[in-house]
């Protein structure tokens, strides 16, 4: 279990228009930081939950003595990118598989 204190976010994007032109109204998305944003912002791994889950679902992923170790992210049965700027650092074997991809 994480060494760190979880705080529940929420972060509100308004009215968002679907591809279908259809409106979600009020859209906001719930969920956990842990930890701060270095200076340089390059620390983020986000986590999904599975469609109907909890992000506290995710919380035995992080623990001590620091970030979350990307072997363990390789024996995970879904798809996990990490980026930066728009570059891909890191993506496990389960979403290489979907994409196709031997490596990033």
């Amino acid at each position: 279990m994480s060494q760190y204190q979880a705080v529940e976010k929420v972060f509100r994007a308004g009215d968002v228009i679907l591809q279908s032109g259809k409106v979600l109204r009020d859209t906001c998305l719930k969920y956990l930081q842990i930890g701060e944003l270095n200076p340089s912002r390059n620390n983020l791994i986000v986590l999904p939950t599975y469609y109907g889950g909890t992000h506290s679902g995710n919380l035995p992923l992080i623990g001590a003595p620091g970030p979350i170790d990307p072997s363990l992210l390789d024996r995970l049965p879904i798809g996990i990118a990490i980026a930066h700027d728009r570059e891909v650092l890191y993506a496990n074997k389960a979403l290489l598989s979907m994409l196709g991809y031997k490596s990033i």
